[in-house]
């Protein structure tokens, strides 16, 4: 499941990531790709900008702990 956040606070909630890596396709603009070591991860435009839109992707673990909290 992907839901658009701001880069900012999901290192404010999940902390600092495992792995930022930034990709280059041929033709399209770079983009940002952001590993947690729990399984979360986050991809969105390679603006450089800490707070820039991202997708992410919840692991197992957060998923169940958000449904909790709702």
């Amino acid at each position: 499941m992907f839901e658009s956040h701001e880069l900012a606070d999901l290192t404010a909630r999940l902390g600092v990531p495992h792995l930022e890596q930034l990709t280059h396709a041929r033709g399209e603009a770079a983009r940002v790709l952001v590993y947690w070591g729990c399984g979360c991860t986050a991809i969105g435009a390679g603006s450089g900008a800490a707070s820039s839109a991202v997708r992410w992707s919840r692991c197992d673990h957060h998923a169940a702990a958000e449904k909790a909290l709702a």
